[in-house]
């Protein structure tokens, strides 16, 4: 510990050369000590990206997804559907989805974060929709892995994400 009672920051030892006389010598430099992020800030800034990039892109996703689930099963069953209509609309929705996604990339927005909110936003829809239970296993897989996709996640995470999405609530 020092005077001011902070601790001391890391010590590194670094190699310096001279770009002119090609001159090298040895120097130690103390690393600048980032700030840690409260949870209060990450909160807060979570809820700001939220609400100003993803939930529109999530909930038009949402209806653009059971449209071309909808209208799959429609093609299959011989009926007379714009299929690539719909699929177009699922494609445009899913790349508004990996914006907001690339947004949060270099933030201090956690990924379990957004699993979480996410979360939130879908028990509200099966309240407000019972119907909703119906297609939003299905579209919670999808927005998972566009998620796990964009920040590159592995498979074992991907499936943990997936797992507690689709988990009861207790009552």
């Amino acid at each position: 510990m020092s005077r001011e009672g902070q601790p001391r920051r890391a010590e590194t030892t670094v190699v310096v050369q001279d770009i002119f006389t090609g001159y090298r010598t040895v120097e130690t430099r103390r690393a600048i000590p980032r700030r840690e992020s409260t949870r209060q800030e990450r909160a807060l800034l979570l809820e700001s990206w939220w609400t100003n990039n993803f939930w529109g892109p999530f909930l038009q996703a949402a209806e653009s997804w059971k449209g071309y689930q909808a209208a799959k099963l429609a093609e299959v069953a011989g009926q007379t559907v714009e299929f690539g209509s719909a699929l177009m609309t699922d494609v445009e929705c899913e790349a508004k989805l990996r914006e907001a996604f690339k947004k949060t990339l270099f933030t201090k927005i956690r990924t379990f974060g957004i699993i979480e909110r996410i979360k939130q936003e879908v028990d509200l829809i099966k309240l407000r929709d019972p119907t909703s239970r119906q297609w939003i296993g299905g579209y919670l897989n999808s927005v998972v892995d566009i998620l796990t996709d964009v920040r590159r996640l592995n498979n074992q995470r991907k499936a943990s994400y997936k797992a507690y999405l689709l988990q009861k609530p207790p009552t």
